[in-house]
């Protein structure tokens, strides 16, 4: 329906399941560059984020209580304050002095919720590690569909979290699609800070290490590459002196 670019653009700033103010107005100066109207933009826009809703809804952890510690409304719009909320959804005022579940550990204690109920199950070796696998092919869904947060220290820390957990997943993992899970998560991560805080110096080390993350990818590709040429082309050759 929109440029390559434009739907890049959406899909980066769609990936929690939300759309702040910040994230609409540049979606809508980078539609008007390309000639779209704002009010289809939108339409397609909110027509995304319901169905995201409606597939994403189970994720989403249940409040703990109605207000956040102390503060009801906003210190600066006066806007009532959703529960756990650590930004201001109307004006963008993030609040300090408060506590709040980080993203990364809201993961961590899902995919633990996972990992116990396969752990329960009772049966033979042989049903244990089907159960594991079954286990970690769920945990990998899990991962994929977790929204993305979008307040600064929020983010980065769930970037962090995501860039270690997919460099350091095992063999099982990489096998039952949770490390491409992490992977994937991680891209989120990255695309959703560059559209957010593209110039924010607590950003520009994740931003380096992606850069090298990519880089070393693609030295690894090559390599392969080479080597499988390097294999068919001996293979050949020893076909052809027999």
């Amino acid at each position: 329906m929109f440029s390559e670019e434009l739907e890049s653009v959406i899909e980066a700033a769609l990936a929690d399941g939300t759309l702040t103010a910040k994230e609409r107005e540049v979606l809508h100066k980078r539609a008007a560059a390309e000639g779209v109207d704002p009010d289809e933009l939108d339409v397609v826009i909110e027509g995304r984020l319901a169905k995201m809703k409606r597939e994403e809804d189970w994720l989403r952890p249940a409040p703990p209580s109605d207000k956040f510690g102390d503060v009801k409304k906003c210190p600066r719009c006066g806007e009532p304050v959703e529960p756990m909320a650590v930004k201001c959804s109307a004006c963008g005022y993030e609040f300090r002095g408060v506590e709040a579940l980080k993203s990364s550990q809201q993961l961590a204690d899902k995919l633990d919720e996972i990992a116990k109920s396969y752990r329960d199950k009772k049966g033979n070796s042989f049903q244990q590690h089907d159960d594991q696998i079954y286990s970690m092919r769920e945990q990998a869904r899990v991962i994929k569909s977790f929204p993305v947060p979008t307040t600064k220290e929020d983010l980065l820390d769930f970037a962090i979290t995501m860039q270690s957990k997919w460099k350091s997943s095992t063999g099982l993992e990489r096998g039952t699609g949770v490390k491409t899970a992490y992977k994937a998560k991680y891209e989120e991560c990255v695309n959703k800070a560059q559209l957010l805080f593209p110039n924010d110096p607590m950003f520009q080390g994740v931003f380096e290490q992606h850069q090298a993350d990519k880089k070393n990818m693609s030295t690894q590709k090559k390599v392969l590459v080479v080597c499988v040429l390097v294999l068919l082309f001996s293979l050949f050759m020893y076909i052809l002196m027999k």
